[in-house]
């Protein structure tokens, strides 16, 4: 597990530690990243960290809501 948060590759998509969802990153900035989950969750995600393994998690997050924006998490 890592103790320095990272800046996450927009365009990228990652699998969360836990949940198991798969998020694209919309945009990461200063451990910050914009996480889209593929069903169009939306949110902030604060302290973004990546495992040895390549799984996410984050401290904590902010702004969550719907949108219509999904994505097929196989044709990425």
């Amino acid at each position: 597990m890592s103790i320095a948060c990272v800046d996450l590759t927009p365009g990228q998509i990652y699998r969360h530690q836990s949940n198991g969802s798969v998020y694209l990153c919309k945009d990461s900035n200063f451990g910050d990243a914009i996480l889209l989950r593929s069903d169009g969750w939306l949110m902030v995600a604060h302290g973004v960290h990546v495992n040895a393994d390549g799984a996410i998690w984050w401290n904590f997050s902010t702004s969550g809501r719907f949108t219509d924006e999904t994505f097929d998490p196989s044709e990425k």
